[in-house]
């Protein structure tokens, strides 16, 4: 009994704290690691990750993996400017390799675009700068 209403407290507790806002990035891989989709969704504090992949399991996507670019990455903050990249290599066998990357800040879209070459190149450690990106998407949240 003094469990059952311990927890009840500490739920309580928990669904009054304030949830902090964040983006949830997500991406669709083949077999060989390429991406063929994302899925970004905005402050769903905690669920925001999990919305992200279940909008691409929904898609029929199988291999679905976050892009957790945390705080260094500006994918914490409740409001600001973000920016989404995909960039285009070959792999060891010619194989052509996507990669996306989400970049987040408060100041202004420049700095969030260096943040998503860095959640980029966090996630394909072959890329280089000289391999080039395109901006897929951008904006204010």
């Amino acid at each position: 009994m003094i469990k059952q209403i311990g927890f009840t407290i500490l739920v309580s507790i928990i669904s009054l704290a304030p949830v902090k806002g964040q983006l949830g990035f997500a991406v669709a891989k083949c077999k060989i690691g390429s991406s063929l989709d994302y899925a970004l969704v905005f402050n769903q504090g905690y669920e925001t990750e999990y919305e992200a992949k279940r909008n691409l399991k929904e898609k029929g996507f199988k291999r679905v993996y976050n892009l957790n670019g945390g705080t260094q990455r500006g994918h914490n903050l409740e409001k600001g400017f973000y920016v989404v990249i995909r960039a285009k290599r070959k792999n060891y066998r010619g194989k052509e390799i996507v990669s996306y990357g989400l970049g987040a800040s408060a100041k202004h879209h420049a700095e969030a675009e260096q943040r998503a070459i860095s959640n980029l190149q966090q996630y394909d450690w072959a890329w280089k700068k000289a391999h080039g990106f395109t901006i897929v998407e951008q904006g204010q949240f």
